[in-house]
């Protein structure tokens, strides 16, 4: 079987982003930390992709979220190889992401 891969999505960039320059308005060195524990978090769906619980209002268990601390990583499995990073937000905040079965 070919190797699996992440796809950080842009949305999913852009909130890692946000994330860290909130922290870091704080501390450097825990916005550092806080985005190390998000992507090795990221990482372990490598190995299990289906960790994560499945998001239940669009009823696709392809579609799931990974708690990271206070924050969730919504994720698509897109095929046995693929694995797209829709959104990650604060668990105070309802999902950003949007998704649609085409």
């Amino acid at each position: 079987m070919a190797k699996r891969k992440i796809v950080l999505t842009p949305k999913a960039e852009e909130d890692l982003r946000e994330i860290f320059d909130h922290i870091s308005n704080f501390s450097l060195n825990a916005a550092d930390i806080q985005i190390g524990r998000i992507l090795d978090k990221i990482d372990l769906l490598l190995q299990f992709p289906r960790i994560g619980r499945v998001v239940e209002h669009f009823k696709n268990q392809q579609l799931r979220e990974l708690p990271v601390g206070a924050y969730i990583v919504a994720y698509y499995i897109v095929s046995d190889v693929q694995i797209d990073i829709l959104s990650i937000h604060h668990s105070s905040r309802s999902s950003d992401f949007r998704f649609s079965e085409e």
